[in-house]
Order: structure tokens, then sequence, then C-alpha cells
């Protein structure tokens, strides 16, 4: 055992916020596998008698160490196929003495990063934990999601010996990782704000050689004492020399006794107890440049992309960071370069920024003391706190007065001077979230109101908790006009902060590369050609910003729907007609009580529409209403109306062998899910239009498919990473365009996107419907006495629901007009009735004043 390595050990873990494993050459060697020169013997052996030339040809490459090269003249070799190169990879690295790295992977670590090929340190995890480790690797779509997740993972950054198209190793494969923005920022995010601890480096291969070179070159160095490299100490002097530039601890021990000192030193250290608060360690990085980012939004019109404000926020906290002190222009990119952990594309970030600054009159050129060149100071004392603060004072403002109104609860002091921060721990929680459901192109999950509040501890006591709760969360649900465009506002600047640092390459650096072909499911086009659903503008001002775009850039693009899905939806205007029809002359009344019940991305999407158009049209019918805005009854009815505003229908697919892999797949995954709503008939859809995305992506089609349905993709995901790159959810969309591109005008639809909050229980669903409706009718002053009346409505309502047995989620339709029939009454009896007795009780009482 060393005592300088369990030494570092300790020092390493105590300091490190964010331990992050990167296991090199010699971790697998420590599991009995081979090292890329043995590796490579490997797989030209089988031609040494065949071809004895090509065999002493790549051996004096593997014995002068050029690696690479050998790897590049194995790969081009005639005679060997990539499935023979393949089996012989997994022949090698199959296997190994995973229990002897136990003691390695049971440290602490948040995550694991390596360049072997091999699974020998998830076997590690298993073995020690007991459950199986979360697994990324390069080659796959899913890679850029290792940077989001929170639970421990092993990522394989240069690929795995199950793909062999995946992995990395000659000179051509290294060149490949250049221009992939995904793995540098992979590596921008490990290496500037997270804590390395380098394991397994005795041998200094093409790989890690590969990793520092352009570590070096990208990043430069980092904060001294933030990584650690534990080595033998006849390591090769290159290795050194990098380390000693990107600032890395170096730990030296004796490489006897096959690394002895190293293995034994890991098995001896025992880590102290070290509490991280995961959740909010990685808000921490964005928290203060919010305020600057959140200003330049709202200076900032809807045609510019939000990505350009976000470049200009950070430079602009940079120079207010430092004033009245200027800044020369090398110090700010060296600055940006340090906050985004990107060297290559600085400059233009910041060149672009200061020209908008500038014209805005926020900052100017001066000269730096000493006449060394020119530099930029902010124009004024920093005030971009202000409309952050103005912002989320207003949101805090309206908590107070929902309480007093929904709950007749004035809230505290104590709790009212937490609200500013409560909401901007909410805010940039909200973005990290929303950050990695885009990196997995999925609807982001609805907000978690009360892990919010747990998370921060602003109420001392458990029934103060439950009020906030219900207030805020109404308030998500259901929020004012005003409250609403500031939670989009705050929620896409949230999320592009997350992005930007990161995702910074991806973000900041790349152009936007937009499909020629979108594919649209019924989850989305339903709400796209529906008047009246929140949804309808978000969607069609996306559609109409990607038709401008590709018009910008000389090129056509097709918006098209496979011909099932019109099934779907003439389907679900049937649903709304019998759901209409049977309530008679309750039905306008139940189809706005469905609307504002379920919240309109929970209900059927013509009941929410007509609900919408009632507010402003109250003895409009739904047959008007469907006259006026949905004037098809079958398929070919259907066909036509939608060919005409420019989608075009595609024929399904033929049933090939590949149609039914695809079938007998989703009907697996789904086998859990029928009960619930995905029928056979809705599978078959699916399928349909997963067959024609394949085809397209086989021919090199730079098409997309667009759904609001979590479960497809992550279902294609698992069958199918690569095409699942090919697939977006309609949230992702709408925040690739207002990230990428702009031009998406504020909308109560965005907000829907952003900030879907679910309720907890039934009871709180109708205490949240009860509240929305009466605030639709009376004013505050007269909504005082609404909670004594709301709470003993909610229980009593919930009672006689439950003892009806009646479901206002119910599948049926006849089953579900009647459950809202009913509950319709049930409000006017219980609540509305005696809402108006206390009117006229608190009216009598102003009149004897």
């Amino acid at each position: 055992m060393s005592k300088e390595v369990v030494g570092a050990l300790e020092r390493f873990f105590a300091n490190a916020a964010h331990p992050v494993l990167f296991a090199g050459a010699g971790v697998s060697v420590q599991a009995g596998l081979p090292i890329w020169s043995s590796l490579l013997r490997k797989m030209v052996e089988p031609v040494r008698l065949t071809d004895p030339a090509f065999h002493n040809l790549v051996s004096d490459a593997i014995a002068q160490n050029q690696l690479t090269s050998a790897a590049g003249y194995i790969q081009a070799y005639h005679r060997m196929t990539a499935n023979d190169r393949a089996a012989s990879i997994r022949a090698s690295l199959k296997g190994g003495l995973a229990k002897e790295l136990v003691p390695l992977i049971r440290l602490p670590f948040r995550s694991c990063l390596t360049t072997n090929f091999d699974r020998v340190l998830h076997d590690a995890y298993a073995i020690a934990h007991q459950a199986a480790a979360v697994e990324y690797r390069y080659g796959d779509s899913g890679l850029p999601n290792a940077v989001w997740s929170e639970d421990f993972h092993i990522t394989r950054i240069h690929g795995g010996m199950e793909v062999y198209e995946s992995i990395v190793l000659s000179e051509n494969d290294f060149r490949r990782l250049l221009d992939d923005p995904h793995y540098w920022d992979l590596l921008s995010v490990n290496f500037t704000q997270r804590n390395v601890l380098f394991i397994g480096f005795s041998f200094y291969d093409p790989a890690i050689r590969h990793i520092m070179t352009e570590l070096e070159r990208r990043f430069g160095a980092s904060s001294p004492g933030r990584h650690m490299a534990l080595v033998p100490d006849d390591i090769n002097s290159e290795f050194l020399a990098k380390a000693s530039a990107l600032n890395i601890e170096v730990i030296a021990y004796s490489p006897s006794g096959y690394h002895a000192d190293l293995w034994s030193s890991i098995a001896e250290f025992q880590p102290a107890t070290k509490s991280i608060k995961a959740s909010n360690a990685p808000l921490e990085l964005t928290k203060k440049y919010l305020a600057a980012c959140f200003t330049r939004l709202k200076a900032k019109s809807s045609n510019s992309a939000l990505k350009d404000a976000l470049g200009e926020g950070i430079v602009s906290y940079l120079l207010q960071d430092s004033y009245p002190k200027p800044l020369a222009i090398g110090k700010i990119r060296e600055r940006l370069t340090d906050a985004l952990g990107i060297k290559q594309g600085a400059a233009e970030i910041v060149d672009l920024a200061l020209n908008s600054l500038v014209a805005d009159d926020l900052c100017k050129r001066v000269p730096i003391e000493g006449g060394r060149g020119k530099g930029y100071v902010w124009s004024t004392p920093a005030k971009s706190n202000d409309t952050l603060a103005t912002a989320i004072g207003r949101l805090s403002e309206s908590v107070v007065d929902r309480a007093m109104v929904t709950e007749a609860w004035t809230i505290p002091a104590s709790i009212q001077e937490k609200l500013p921060e409560l909401f901007e721990h909410i805010v940039r929680s909200r973005g990290w979230d929303l950050g990695a459901a885009f990196a997995e192109k999925i609807p982001p999950e609805p907000i978690s109101i009360s892990t919010l509040i747990e998370e921060f501890d602003i109420c001392p006591n458990a029934l103060d908790r439950e009020r906030l709760e219900r207030v805020l969360t109404i308030m998500f649900q259901r929020p004012a006009a005003d409250e609403s465009k500031l939670l989009m506002e705050l929620g896409m600047v949230s999320f592009g902060l997350e992005m930007a640092f990161n995702l910074p390459n991806t973000t900041l650096l790349q152009s936007a590369t937009l499909p020629r072909t979108i594919y649209f499911d019924a989850s989305v086009i339903l709400p796209a050609c529906v008047y009246g659903h929140p949804l309808h503008v978000t969607y069609n001002d996306t559609i109409r910003r990607l038709k401008s775009a590709a018009h910008e850039g000389a090129y056509s693009i097709s918006l098209k729907i496979c011909k099932g899905y019109l099934n779907e939806i003439i389907s679900h205007k049937r649903q709304a007609s019998d759901f209409y029809d049977r309530l008679g002359e309750d039905a306008r009344g139940a189809a706005m009580n469905a609307a504002m019940f379920h919240g309109p991305a929970n209900s059927n999407v013509y009941i929410a529409g007509f609900a919408h158009h009632l507010e402003s049209h109250p003895d409009c019918t739904l047959d008007q209403y469907f006259d006026e805005f949905a004037n098809y009854k079958t398929e070919s009815d259907l066909f036509r109306w939608l060919s005409a505003k420019g989608f075009e229908i595609c024929d399904p697919p033929r049933r090939d062998t590949l149609w039914n892999d695809i079938s007998l797949y989703l009907q697996k995954a789904y086998s859990s899910d029928l009960a619930r709503g995905k029928t056979a008939i809705l599978i078959e859809h699916d399928v349909h239009q997963i067959r024609i995305l394949e085809d397209d992506v086989e021919r090199g089609h730079r098409s997309v498919f667009v759904s609001a349905d979590k479960q497809l993709i992550r279902h294609v995901r698992s069958r199918s990473p690569a095409l699942a790159d090919h697939m977006m959810s309609s949230a992702s969309i709408v925040q690739f365009i207002i990230l990428m591109l702009g031009g998406i005008p504020a909308s109560a639809g965005i907000t829907e996107l952003l900030w879907s909050s679910r309720l907890s229980d039934r009871t709180t669903q109708i205490r949240s419907h009860l509240t929305a409706s009466a605030l639709r009718q009376y004013n505050s002053m007269l909504t005082r006495s609404m909670p004594e009346v709301m709470d003993e409505a909610a229980d009593a309502i919930t009672q006689e629901m439950n003892r009806r047995a009646l479901d206002l989620d119910a599948p049926d339709p006849a089953k579900k007009a009647e459950a809202f029939r009913v509950f319709g009454n049930l409000s006017e009896e219980y609540y509305f009735k005696k809402m108006r007795q206390e009117i006229e009780k608190l009216d009598r009482s102003l009149d004897e004043r």
C-alpha cells in the first residue's frame, strides 16, 4: 500500500464536488484484458500464415508503437471483413475478472468515463451494487444524455465492443471525433465543471494521447486542484508534460508487482461520508448568469435566436462583474473559455456579443491602462438583476394574492421574504429538467412543486407547505396572461443557459441543421389543426418558422402525415361529438368543465378548442364550431382539408419483414400499456410511420418524425438508437427553433409545454377546478369566503362521485359524459349555490353599513 496514494484519494474525494473516474487501459489490464498492442496483435493473428507480408507490416507498426497506423492497416485490409474484425474484438475483450475492479467502482464517484471498449467496469459495478449502471457509448444517439444523467453512469467515450462501427481505433477514427460536437460537449462538461481522477494510464496509448492533446488545445489549463492522476513513476514523459500543462495534479507510485501499490491502496482506502445534494450541484454553475441573460432576452425581439441572447448575456455579465475596470478583449475571451469550456469559437461568440452590446449603448470600447491596446467597459453600474428581480417579484406577489383569495391565507412575512429565492430555484431547476428532456428528445416531465418546496425548505410546518403547494400548483397549471408570459421567458432562458453550459459546442457553435422532411403523428397534428387549442398557435408558428427557414436557405421542406393517423383524427372528432351529443342542454357547460378540469393537454383536443371558443361565442354549438374550423367528416374529407393546408399525406408502407419486426417489437413494448389506450390499431399506425422513417434514413434522407408520445420515442430508442436520432418530441422542436433560429412569438402554448404540472389527487383536482371556475365568475373581493366553502364542496363532490362510481377520466365517452354531467350538477349544488349565498350575505352586510 502507498501512503501517498491513500492520502491523495482522501484529498480528492474531500474536495471534489462532482468526482468522476476516468479509467484507462490499465484498469482493464487489472481485470486480465489486453492492452492496445495486444488487441491489435490478436486481430491480425488469423492472417499470419495466409498473408505473412501483411502480418509483418502490422506487426512492425505495432513494434514501433504506431498503433493507429496498425489499426488503419487492419481496417483497410480487403481479406478481412468488418464482421471478422468485430468478432475478433469481441472474443479478445469478452469476460475479464470483474471482481478485481470492485474496490475501484465502490469509490464514491458520480460517473465514469473510459476509453476502453470492454464491459468489465459494468460487470464490476453490478457485483458491487447489485444493480446495473446506466450506460452510454460513443456512436449512440443517446450520448448527449450522459451530460444530464444524475444517476451513476459509465460512458465508453470511444465506443463499445458490441458495436464495431462505434469503436475508435485508427487515425481516421480519431479525426472523426474532432468534428463531433457531442463528444466535445461531454469532455467539456467533465473537464471544466467536474473533478476527474485518472486511473489506469500506465500505458500512454493513442486514446489518452489524443484526449490530452485536444484538451490542451480546446480548453487549456483547468483551475489548480480540480483534477488528479494516479500514475506509475515510469510513465511516459509526454503524459507528464500534458498533465502539467492542464494543471492535473500527478501522484506517482511504484509500478512493481503489477501496480500492487495502486490497487492495494484503492482496496484499503475508506472514503469519509460526504453528503452531496446532487439535484442542486449542477444548478450553481449557471446561477450568476441568469439575470444578465434574462435581461438580454427581454431586450431582443422574438425573431432573434435565444442562443444570441445567451452569448450576449454571458459577456455582459463578465463586463458588469469587472465594472468599473475595463476588460481587454483577450481577457473576455479567456473568461468565456473558463466559463463554458470552449476555447475554439470563443472569439466569435465574444465579437458578436460585443457588437450588439455596443450598439445598444450598454458597453463601450476604451483604452487599457498602460497602453496595452483596447478593451471594453460596461457603461453604467450593473442593473441587470433589476429585470430578473422584477419578474420574480411579480410572480411572488401573485402567489401572495392567490393565497389570500383561494386559501384565505395571509402568507407569513418569513415565507414571503423567501418566495423570490424559491422562484429562482424553481426556474433554475426547470431549466435543467428541460435541457435533459431536450437532449433525450422527449416531452419534459410535469413540474413537481412538492419536491421543489421540499428541496428549498421554505415552510416550517406541514400545513403551510400544503397551502403553498396548492397555490403554486394551480398557478403553474392555470397562469394569468402576464404570469404565463413571464414563466415562458424565465423557462426559456433557464433552459438555454443549461444548454449553453452543458452542450456549449452544440448550442453556441453549431449552425441549425434543419430536416428536409418532417413527419407528424396525430398527437401533434391534432392540436396544430384545431382552432382554440392552446398549442394551435404555438405549433403553427413553429411550422411557419420551419417553412421560412427553408425559404431563406433556398431549399424545400415537406410536411407529411402517414395516412393511418387520419383515422385517429376522425375517431377523436367522433369522440368529441359523442361526448357533446349525450349531454343535451348541459353540453356547453360540461365541455367547459371537461376542458378546465383536465387542462387542454389532457382533454379531447376538439373539446378543448371548443371550450376556448365558447369564451367569446357562448351561444355556439359544437356543430357550428366544426362547420367553421373542422369541416370534415370522413378520412377522405380530412385528406383534402389537410392537403389544402400544405400537408402531404403518405400511404402506408408495404408489410415486409422489417415491418413485421417493428410491429412485434412495439406490441411487446406496449403490452403493459394496452389497457391504457394504446390499442392494436394505434400501434399499427406507429409501425407504418416507423417503417417509412427507416426507409428514409436508409436512403440518406434528412427526415425527422415529430411526436408528443414519450413512450413511443423511448420504445424506438430501445430498439434502434440510430433511428431514434431522427425523432423529436413536439416540445423539443419548439425549443430547438426558439434556441437556434428564433421567430416564434410568445404564447400560452409555449408556457404549457415548458411548465406543465400535475395535481396529486382527485380532491385536489376538484379544488383546483372550483378555484379556477370561481375566479372566472367573481372578482377577488367577492371570493374572500371561497376557501371555507371550497373545502367542504371539494370533499363532498369527491365522496359523491366515488359513491356513484363515476370517473372523470373514463375512456368510454358515454361514461365520461355522464360523469361530467353529474360533476356539473354537484358543483352547482355544493359550491356555486353556496358561493352565491355567501356573496348575498356580503352584499347585505355592505348595504347595512
